[in-house]
């Protein structure tokens, strides 16, 4: 199980219409992510382990969009969407590093991937 939440993601763009008024669009939104996976092991003789994983991933996006500080837009995206994951693991005998790789299949064509290098310390 996985849960991921950002702070406040924030941008701005500044542009000019044709008579020449400048106007500034302000973005924000937050992001979060509940991840149940099932993950399958194989582990080899020389430490290496190779991870395979199917996950259920619910996820909501809050945003907003001002236009020249005025509320131009505003809500929230839920979904829940099917994830995938698959990794390669070293272990030595107190520490482990994997290299793995997850997809998000969101709806409408959208998908989101992720690539991470993790390292573990056993106790």
């Amino acid at each position: 199980m996985g849960y991921g939440e950002t702070g406040t993601i924030r941008d701005s763009l500044q542009f000019q219409d044709f008579a020449g008024t400048t106007h500034t669009v302000d973005f924000s939104s937050e992001f979060k992510i509940l991840t149940v996976r099932l993950l399958g092991v194989l582990p080899f003789d020389n430490g290496v382990s190779l991870l395979a994983g199917l996950a259920y991933a619910d996820v909501k996006q809050d945003f907003s969009l001002n236009i020249d500080g005025l509320q131009g837009s505003s809500g929230d995206i839920s979904g829940n969407e099917p994830a995938y994951y698959a990794a390669v693991q070293y272990d030595w005998d107190r520490f482990a590093m994997r290299l793995g790789y997850e997809k998000y299949d969101f709806d409408g064509g959208l998908d989101v991937v992720e690539t991470s290098i993790t390292f573990f310390y056993k106790l």
